[in-house]
Formats: structure tokens, C-alpha cells, sequence
């Protein structure tokens, strides 16, 4: 069978314009205009414009620009999708919120000031671009960035603190808990014992147990305050930070300082403190 033009203007079966169907029961059906194909229905359904084929219920091709736009005329709502220079285009051109569904029920939405909102429909007043419900969960492994205004981890936890250098220790409490932002961790820790007996008298007093190791040398990964009892010290004391384990620096008359021995101590002990330090 034969290819035929529908004129829509008289409904004769020639002339350039009009619905052209070709012959067969695998034909399609085409949309023209003065001899120039503007869109067809292929054999499968498929509604291609600006195409001869495809592989998607619609599909459009066109120039810079081109694309579909859905107008709700009650409140003049105007959404496009469209193709615009080298990017994907997706939103609304009136001043309107786009929102995004799942499973029947918003998810997220971006509202007409630009914000980027999370399981909420409303922005807070003078808040940021980004604004969720229920926070912002980062990988149990921390993929490190280097770029310098990039937060690439945060956790909260506890961590048991343990007495360094002893043959025998009875603890009363040992409890630990920090969070981590960055690279900057804030501990804080408890260390209470009824009685102790340290393998080297005059060893540094030192406790083990911290979560993340400090980044720099020496004494230098962090330092923070303290309070003793049953520990006798001089002047000034802190806690400082070396690897994974806490020691107290004790200054001294003009301006030196040592580590705090563990002879310091006169019986069970209670150590209470809190640090930062850099990982």
C-alpha cells in the first residue's frame, strides 16, 4: 500500500501538509508541514520530534534551547526540560518552587530563592542555601579531601581510657566520649582508681585509649585542661597530646616545663579532662 497524505484542511488525500501514513501494518505516521517532517509516531508508539527514531515513549531534538515546557495556567506555573548551552536543563521559569517526589510524597524541593531543601518545605529565615531535617551522614571511613573549605567527616563516639605502665590497676570509672569534625577532634575523659601499682616509679604518668592519633610530633597534637586529685604538681598543669595517648606537662619557673611523673601520685586517683587536637 501506497504512502497517503490527510490534508487537514479539507481532508483530501494530497498536498504537502497534513498527516502522511505509510503503507503496511509496520508503518508510522508522520507530521508535516509544507513537505517538512515536524514529528511522527513510529510503528512502536514511540512520539519522536525532530527525529526519524528513538528508543523512548518521547523524544525531542532540536537546536540550543530546545526542549518541552508544561504550563499549569491557573497560576501560571511554567516548568521546562530542554538542552541549553552543553547543559541539561530542568526546572521551573516562573517564580516557583521545583519539587521532588518519591514514592508519592516529597523528598526534597528547591524553592524560588534558590534553596536547597531537605525533608522540609520551608526555609528557615537567614539560613543557608542548604537546609535538611534530619542532618548529614558521612562514610564510617573518612574519604579525605584536600581541598581546605571541604568537611569530609564528623562522628561522635566513646572510647575507654586505660592507665599506662602499671602491674596492677583497679578502676572505678574509665568512661571517654569525642567528636570528630574535620581533623579536629574535642575529647573529653574520666579516669578514677581506687588503687594502682606502676611498674617503673617516676615513669611519665601517661593514659592510652584516645580514638584518633594526633598529626604532629612531640607534645604537639593538641593540649587541653585537667583536674587532678590525689596527684600533687606545681604551678601550671595540661594535658597534652602524642599519638594516641594522653601526658600532663607541668610548668616550671621560668617558663621550662616537664612531663608529670607518675610518683606524682599518692593513692587512687581521679584524672578529669578535656583536650582538642588536629588528626
Amino acid at each position: 500500500m501506497a504512502s497517503s497524505i490527510i490534508n487537514s484542511d479539507d481532508g483530501v488525500v494530497s498536498g504537502t501538509s497534513g498527516i502522511k501514513t505509510t503503507g503496511g501494518d509496520d508503518g508510522v505516521l508522520v507530521f508535516q508541514s509544507k513537505g517538512t517532517e515536524t514529528a511522527r509516531i513510529d510503528s512502536s508508539g514511540r512520539v519522536l520530534i525532530g527525529q526519524t527514531s528513538g528508543n523512548y515513549p518521547l523524544e525531542v531534538t532540536g537546536g540550543n534551547g530546545n526542549g518541552i515546557k508544561f504550563t499549569e495556567s491557573s497560576n501560571n506555573i511554567q516548568c521546562i526540560m530542554a538542552g541549553f548551552n552543553s547543559t541539561a536543563l530542568f526546572g521551573t521559569i516562573t517564580n516557583h518552587p521545583m519539587l521532588f517526589w518519591v514514592n508519592n510524597g516529597e523528598r526534597a524541593r528547591i524553592d524560588s530563592s534558590g534553596n536547597l531543601l531537605v525533608g522540609k518545605t520551608s526555609a528557615t529565615a537567614n539560613g543557608g542555601d542548604l537546609q535538611i531535617s534530619k542532618g548529614i551522614t558521612f562514610p564510617a571511613t573518612q574519604s579525605a579531601q584536600s581541598n581546605a573549605n571541604t568537611l569530609d567527616d564528623y562522628e561522635e563516639g566513646s572510647f575507654t581510657v586505660v592507665l599506662d605502665g602499671t602491674t596492677a590497676v583497679t578502676y572505678n570509672n574509665q568512661p571517654g566520649r569525642y567528636t570528630k569534625i574535620g581533623r579536629i577532634v574535642h575529647v573529653q575523659f574520666l579516669l578514677q582508681t581506687s588503687s594502682q601499682t606502676f611498674a617503673s616509679s617516676g615513669a611519665t604518668l601517661t593514659l592510652s585509649g584516645l580514638p584518633f592519633a594526633g598529626s604532629f610530633p612531640g607534645y604537639q597534637g593538641g593540649e587541653g585542661a585537667v583536674w587532678f586529685n590525689s596527684i600533687t604538681f606545681s604551678n601550671m598543669v595540661s594535658a597534652v597530646v602524642s599519638g594516641t595517648t594522653i601526658q600532663f606537662r607541668q610548668s616550671n619557673s621560668g617558663g621550662a616545663s616537664t612531663m608529670l611523673a607518675n610518683s606524682a601520685v599518692t593513692g587512687g586517683m581521679i584524672i578529669h579532662g578535656t583536650i582538642v587536637y588536629m588528626v
